[in-house]
């Protein structure tokens, strides 16, 4: 997650964008809870398929909810904000009306564990994943110009509603595809962009592969504490992503907000 948190950062211009902020990863939530509740014994495929395919759906409202004249960074978060509200409403919903092992199963996913995740999704989402690094790191520029405000990337003749559209789509395409292996693991898409701007500064040509980096790091060190910390329970490690991530949101809210005063 922390990839597509990396470039919605970047096109929004706000350091509190993460998929799981404006809707995206809750899309995913919402199609894998409804695909758990119908389909209990569907598999993993096609579990998987829901959530990526959840994620693309919330991208796409989110988008076209906040389209007048092009889509500007404050209402692609104010209705992100208000989908992601609506999205884990209607999980909470499905959820009290599903049966047990239903619910057990969705509460683990929407958690996030690497738990059961094999070679063989490794090797599926790193294809996916090559080919959309390629192209984000293709945008990487439009994303440092998009940086500089609207007004200026317009004057610098960036396709600026073009690119936020592909820059959101890849965001929606990247979490939607780690989503449907390991869950909807949160935080991490907040908190390693702001880790890597700190070690190789604001370029993204630099910043996406060293987030990704940061964020796998993040991952390993939580679930390696999640496995051997409580043994021989085995705690979930998106437990650990969000008792790191929390707090780190809540520290950001106060930190924005001493910067505007």
């Amino acid at each position: 997650m922390e990839f597509p948190g990396t470039l919605l950062q970047g096109t929004i211009r706000n350091p509190l964008a993460a998929p799981n902020v404006i809707g995206i990863t809750g899309g995913g939530s919402l199609f894998a809870v409804l695909f758990l509740n119908y389909f209990p014994d569907g598999g993993t495929v096609f579990l998987s398929l829901a959530s990526f395919l959840g994620a693309l759906v919330a991208a796409l409202v989110v988008y076209v909810l906040a389209f007048k004249n092009g889509v500007t960074p404050i209402r692609l978060i104010l209705v992100g904000i208000g989908v992601s509200s609506v999205t884990s409403a209607l999980t909470t919903l499905l959820l009290s009306k599903s049966k047990n092992a239903a619910v057990d199963k969705a509460y683990l996913w929407m958690v996030g564990s690497v738990y059961g995740a094999d070679w063989h999704d490794v090797r599926l989402l790193l294809t996916w994943f090559s080919i959309c690094f390629f192209f984000s790191m293709a945008y990487s520029r439009h994303i440092d110009v998009q940086g500089l405000g609207d007004e200026v990337a317009a004057g610098l003749g960036a396709h600026l509603q073009r690119h936020r559209a592909v820059i959101i789509l890849l965001s929606a395409a990247l979490s939607g595809g780690a989503a449907a292996v390991v869950g909807a693991i949160g935080f991490i898409g907040l908190i390693a962009p702001h880790m890597g701007r700190r070690l190789v500064g604001t370029e993204h040509i630099f910043l996406l592969p060293a987030s990704a980096l940061i964020g796998a790091l993040i991952l390993l060190v939580s679930d390696t504490v999640a496995r051997t910390v409580f043994l021989p329970v085995d705690v979930p490690a998106g437990v650990f992503t969000a008792a790191i991530g929390a707090p780190f949101f809540i520290y950001q809210l106060y930190h924005s907000r001493n910067q505007s005063n």
